[in-house]
């Protein structure tokens, strides 16, 4: 993998920068000509997709797969620390 700039990009801010007429767009496009990394686990992974593919369509999110998430322009990374959101309260 290339020196590049490594970064999370969080679900929604992915989705925002996708369509062409957004003013996010040159996230996408500087993703796609590798400008930097996209660090991803499993589980953000996991997010992507079904959040894409509930936002815009099943299409748009296989295309945002086949397109961007090739091996050379992500990094996938093990979760060392996970938050729990739902704690049982005595």
């Amino acid at each position: 993998m290339p020196n590049r700039r490594k970064i999370v990009l969080d679900t929604n801010c992915l989705i925002a920068s996708l369509s062409r007429h957004s003013e996010y767009y040159s996230v996408w496009k500087d993703f796609q000509a590798g400008k930097y990394t996209l660090c991803v686990s499993t589980s953000i992974l996991q997010e992507y997709e079904e959040i894409i593919g509930h936002k815009t369509s099943v299409v748009v999110a296989k295309k945002c797969y086949s397109v961007a998430f090739k091996e050379q322009k992500r990094g996938v990374y093990s979760t060392l620390f996970q938050f729990s959101s739902h704690r049982s309260r005595p």
